[in-house]
């Protein structure tokens, strides 16, 4: 964890965002994930949780995959009725960030929504933190957590900057079984180091352990510059859009310890 992680996280929550990583390494079915899921709720308060794979025909979200932890059923089937995966304003942003995202941020940005963001309302699904990444195949996972009240809290967004890379991963190795066992008995997984040179695999293991570019730069005596040339290869090659989600795809093919 940073510095920053250090003085946002207690001892209690580090320990349960490790043993959530820990376990969805191993995450295998739907309950599995349901269950990691509901152990955020140890971490943050929330009422409604759901996880949903999302591709795009012409620029149009369609929900492929959906585990639904606990959000009205009422609401599933009354979006995908009113075709609100259209104008969902959410997952618009998601495509375009990446990053934790409040609702009430998002739904400012996005005046055409109105009709989906009054009709969640009506469901209890008032205020909540959205957070999803794109995998290689192109799909884009969506993680939401949502309450009738839900404050702006940069712990949460910590939180999830940790977990939703494994849990990303997690789903889908679900999502695509098949996907999967072609990884594996291609070979990728034995490959050493995925092609990740040594001071890639060095820079790797420093980011793991939260330190920034600057940090690394002094660490390594090399350029920040250097740094984020080397940053990027790794994202690159390891298909990862973000630090921290190269860390948990290396993490996922045994390149680092947790």
């Amino acid at each position: 964890m940073t510095k920053k992680g250090g003085e946002l996280l207690s001892k209690e929550d580090s320990a349960c965002l490790i043993e959530i990583i820990h376990a969805s390494l191993s995450c295998a079915t739907e309950e599995e994930l349901i269950g990691l899921l509901t152990d955020i709720r140890q971490l943050f308060p929330h009422e409604f949780a759901v996880c949903t794979l999302i591709g795009s025909d012409n620029g149009i979200a369609i929900p492929c995959s959906v585990v639904n932890v606990s959000y009205p059923l009422e609401w599933c089937e009354f979006y995908m009725e009113k075709e609100f995966n259209k104008i969902d304003p959410i997952i618009k942003e998601n495509w375009l960030t990446q990053t934790p995202q409040y609702w009430d941020d998002t739904y400012r940005k996005y005046h055409d929504a109105e009709p989906m963001i009054s009709a969640a309302r009506d469901f209890g699904l008032r205020e909540g933190v959205t957070h999803g990444l794109t995998a290689s195949d192109g799909m884009t996972s969506l993680f939401s957590f949502a309450a009738r009240s839900m404050k702006h809290d940069p712990r949460i967004e910590l939180i999830l900057d940790h977990v939703i890379p494994h849990l990303h991963l997690a789903f889908d190795r679900i999502s695509h079984p098949r996907k999967e066992r072609r990884i594996s008995s291609s070979g990728m997984q034995g490959s050493p180091h995925m092609n990740l040179s040594s001071r890639e695999m060095e820079i790797l293991k420093w980011v793991k352990d939260g330190k920034t570019t600057w940090d690394i730069s002094v660490i390594m005596s090399i350029s920040k510059e250097t740094v984020k040339f080397h940053m990027k290869n790794i994202l690159r090659k390891l298909g990862a859009v973000s630090r921290t989600h190269a860390v948990a795809i290396a993490i996922e093919k045994g390149l680092l310890d947790i």
